[in-house]
């Protein structure tokens, strides 16, 4: 597995309560719970949170601003939280909706700061069929779009963004389709 997929299951990787993400607020009414409809879909959800980025060995995710012109990316770090939903359905096709609320994760470069403006989230949608077979090759369907404006503390322009992952892994978690932009800013109007 490349760093650019383990950068992709990462939110993935939280959902399912591993790294190092913490899972709180319990809300379990799916498929663990008893007396489920056998014919009916399951559904479970859940909230965590935890530092960005996860792993303690990288301090900062670099986002390259150009048009800041500063010589080098800026660092985004902070805590991420959000809540994620999994439906079973009865012929066992698993739904999986994340969402990721990035309003405790900054942009830094020494003293310069971008905060996260209103409206700071990011959907992520997993699809997994019950066999290989529901979808050929294409087992795993994987979909994020982050598209989030950061507002300067220091006069500097505001940023706008954005991040998109469009994938599709065979059961066996290989890539097979992989549409994937890091990190990245552009300047906009602070108005």
């Amino acid at each position: 597995m490349t760093k650019t997929t383990k950068w992709m299951l990462i939110p993935l990787l939280a959902i399912f309560g591993c790294g190092d993400g913490q899972v709180t607020d319990a809300a379990a009414d799916g498929p663990l719970a008893p007396g489920a409809p056998a014919l009916a879909a399951a559904t479970s959800s859940n909230t965590f949170s935890g530092p960005f980025p996860p792993d303690p060995a990288v301090p900062y995710v670099p986002v390259a601003a150009p048009c800041l012109e500063l010589g080098e990316p800026l660092h985004m770090s902070g805590t991420w939280a959000g809540w994620y939903r999994v439906t079973v359905t009865p012929q066992g096709r698993v739904h999986v909706t994340e969402q990721i609320d990035w309003s405790g994760v900054d942009l830094t470069l020494g003293d310069l700061t971008w905060i996260p403006g209103p409206g700071a989230f990011e959907p992520i949608v997993l699809n997994v069929p019950a066999t290989a077979d529901d979808l050929g090759e294409a087992a795993y369907v994987v979909r994020h779009q982050f598209n989030i404006r950061y507002v300067s503390q220091n006069g500097l322009p505001d940023l706008r963004v954005t991040h998109h992952v469009k994938q599709l892994l065979s059961p066996d978690m290989e890539l097979i389709h992989n549409e994937f932009a890091f990190f990245s800013a552009v300047c906009i109007d602070g108005s």
